[in-house]
């Protein structure tokens, strides 16, 4: 009885003729048409006669699985599961597809195979944790290699970081590297030659760490790998050098941005991993206080008029930027982007890369963008002095601008605009707001523990918070390191500083006024600091005091 007939017979169900017969491609239709249940997978199962599975295990050593890699394991749907003294449990998903792997595992172990049955979706999800969980660390990898490793090694990139086999030892190195900073969720790698040896460090949650300290011979033929996934020269190491490649790691894509840097004892390479499946995160999680939520979403609804976010490298501001536009993205409103790179696609925006090679500038974008008739243009950075006044002329023409700037606080921002050469009667007409924002590492809920009070913290909050924002009790918490965090932090959250462009305010930036004086009205008229955002946000449990004064710098 064919498989299509199996299925009418004991579950009645229907599958098109065009469909055939064979058992992975009936099962897959199954899925897609919501059909795939419980008891439907146990019929699967029945059908050849083996034992359903459906728990996913993580105890899967690299020695059970060290005769197959991740290609093999994806291509055929199978993995082994566990081993005894007799036989092997190994899982498939297409029986018809993986019975010779598995006859094949079976002999050269000289044990008995005991073949059981796991749905497609779970056995993939299985392979992808084993082989991220036992890919060897990039400390192991640099350890195990020789001395001198040869430039004329193969240098191709594989398609998954995961299916390394590769005999080559930079390749090795290189990849356990990526793999390790994507498991860790490090947002930049850099790869630091000093005089006697190479230091390579992530940046995880915001914080520099040192991870591997490989010998300096290593690093010409790190950087020629690098250039060569990133086809930049590899034969010029006196000149500056940037470039992207991506990679996969257990099926998930990574854009990485690369740049080389010529130093007195070789070449820097500091590269940033950017997430191609992550989602842009929604306005209402990204941490704001109700209030400041509220006041961003009446902005966003503005016809015209520019919004600022301003920060340093890595503050978020691109993240916020999305939430922004994904608030008010409808199929009413036409969004267009110029970005560099384009860190999340967004499906229902038209999104623009910079490409300065060909002469698309952030201005020149910015330009064919005002032709496209858009509701809302996204900047990602305005670097510059045409990019600033296009901006403005866009916004006082009937066009709601985002857009980014680097500058410490948001006061400033307002200053650096006129700076620029805009004149202040025209940022006045046209900024609505300036939203600037850091970054602070979040604490392990499960492991944090709760501090002293002391007469000098407690001063810390009375000194710079409105006592009704002031927590009654006041709690504070340090971090403790557990299995889930080995600092105790877990994760970042934004710290906003939201200043509102006010009729008092407009009339000061008019008058070109200090930022000094400008921050001093806007917190009479209720904008809190950085320092005081992140103050509230220690005292609500979600950070650290510690934290606060690393990342406001605040006296």
């Amino acid at each position: 009885m064919t498989y299509a007939d199996y299925l009418k017979t004991e579950l009645d169900i229907q599958i098109p003729a065009d469909l055939g017969h064979d058992f992975f491609t009936l099962n897959r239709f199954l899925e897609s048409t919501g059909q795939f249940d419980a008891h439907t997978q146990q019929k699967a199962a029945d059908y050849y006669g083996l034992p359903l599975v459906t728990e996913v295990t993580d105890d899967i050593t690299a020695e059970l699985v060290a005769p197959l890699n991740l290609s093999i394991c994806k291509e055929y749907k199978c993995l082994p599961l566990a081993q005894n003294d007799t036989q092997i449990i190994f899982a498939m998903a297409n029986p018809d597809l993986g019975s010779d792997i598995m006859d094949d595992y079976a002999k050269e172990h000289n044990l008995r195979v005991r073949p059981v049955y796991m749905p497609e979706g779970t056995l993939k999800n299985l392979i992808n944790a084993t082989f991220d969980r036992i890919q060897q660390s990039a400390e192991d990898v640099a350890s195990s290699l020789s001395e001198e490793p040869s430039l004329t090694d193969d240098l191709q990139a594989t398609e998954d970081l995961l299916d390394a086999n590769d005999d080559a030892p930079v390749i090795r190195l290189i990849n356990s590297i990526l793999a390790q900073a994507i498991k860790e969720k490090a947002s930049d790698i850099h790869i630091e030659p000093f005089e006697k040896q190479v230091v390579i460090r992530f940046r995880v949650d915001g914080v520099l760490r040192t991870i591997v300290t490989p010998s300096k011979k290593l690093h010409s033929a790190m950087s020629a790998r690098l250039k060569v996934m990133s086809e930049l020269d590899i034969a010029e190491t006196r000149l500056p050098q940037d470039g992207r490649f991506k990679i996969t790691l257990a099926g998930k894509e990574m854009d990485v941005r690369i740049s080389i840097l010529p130093t007195s004892h070789g070449e820097r390479v500091v590269m940033r991993l950017l997430g191609r499946d992550e989602q842009a995160i929604l306005l209402k999680d990204m941490g704001l206080r109700d209030s400041q939520l509220i006041k961003l979403q009446n902005l966003l609804k503005e016809p015209n008029g520019i919004i600022l976010v301003s920060g340093p490298t890595g503050s978020g501001k691109t993240t916020t930027l999305y939430a922004g536009i994904r608030e008010i993205n409808k199929p009413d409103i036409n969004i267009v982007t110029v970005e560099d790179p384009v860190e999340y696609q967004l499906d229902g925006i038209g999104q623009i890369q910079v490409n300065t090679k060909i002469g698309l500038t952030f201005a020149e974008g910015l330009r064919s963008i005002l032709r496209q008739d858009p509701d809302v243009v996204v900047i990602g950075e305005t670097r510059d002095t045409e990019t600033a006044q296009i901006a403005v002329q866009a916004s006082l023409t009937g066009h709601l601008v985002l857009t980014t700037i680097h500058t410490n606080d948001a006061p400033s921002a307002v200053t650096r605009l006129i700076d620029m050469g805009i004149e202040p009667f025209l940022v006045g007409s046209s900024l609505r707001a300036v939203i600037a924002q850091r970054l602070l590492r979040t604490l392990d809920d499960s492991s944090k523990e709760e501090i002293k009070i002391t007469p000098e913290i407690r001063k810390i909050f009375t000194d710079n918070l409105p006592k009704d924002l002031i927590p009654r009790p006041l709690k504070l918490y340090a971090p403790v390191p557990s299995g889930s965090s080995t600092t105790g932090y877990l994760g970042r959250a934004a710290v906003c500083e939201m200043l509102e462009v006010t009729p008092g305010l407009r009339r000061l930036v008019n008058d070109n006024v200090s930022d000094t004086q400008m921050r001093e009205l806007a917190q009479s008229e209720g904008m809190l600091t950085l320092f005081q955002e992140a103050l509230l946000l220690a005292s609500q449990g979600k950070t650290t005091l510690e934290e606060v004064f690393r990342v406001t710098k605040a006296s």
